[in-house]
């Protein structure tokens, strides 16, 4: 314990420090309590990799998957990069248990609002059979419909219009 602490708190041995290690932004540090008898708790560098997972969700929350829709049309032809997204997902669900993905389907102005609703809903299931198709447990997903009421752009044009035929997937 001794050498623990003299390596956390004053080691000039050329190591890091337990404040330089908590300071890099390429490692994070876990906190053992009762690892020193019950008065400061140990910083070891997290080697369970939980810190990786909570940046990949972070990362990808902050630039999620989101799939676009032709006009009318509930299916969409995946890219290889959508592909990937999807893996990348369902191996993320593999490490962490308890999590759940958010899908939701919106639409454009274009038509009834009744239908635009059940149409977004389509999307969103849609995107979820890809994800179940990519390893995602269908358990842990869950659905949405905004139809056209979270425009993501202006309807008024064609381009806005195209943007607003989306379903976004999140990891809660």
């Amino acid at each position: 314990i001794g050498t623990i602490l003299h390596w956390l708190l004053n080691c000039n041995c050329g190591q890091k420090s337990g404040a330089a290690l908590s300071e890099s932004s390429e490692q994070a540090i876990a906190a053992v309590p009762g690892a020193n008898t019950g008065q400061i708790p140990a910083v070891m560098p997290d080697t369970s990799g939980q810190y990786a997972l909570v940046k990949f969700r972070e990362s990808y929350n902050a630039n999620p998957l989101v799939l676009y829709f032709a006009t009318g049309k509930a299916e969409t032809r995946l890219t290889a990069e959508e592909q990937q997204r999807i893996a990348e997902i369902a191996d993320y669900m593999k490490n962490v248990p308890n999590s759940v993905i958010s899908i939701t389907g919106h639409s454009d102005i274009t038509g009834n609002r009744e239908r635009n609703n059940l149409l977004a809903m389509e999307r969103a299931r849609f995107a979820k059979a890809r994800l179940v198709e990519g390893g995602v447990p269908e358990s842990r997903t869950e659905l949405a419909s905004r139809g056209p009421d979270e425009p993501a752009a202006d309807n008024g044009t064609p381009e806005g219009r195209a943007l607003n035929r989306r379903t976004v997937i999140l990891i809660k």
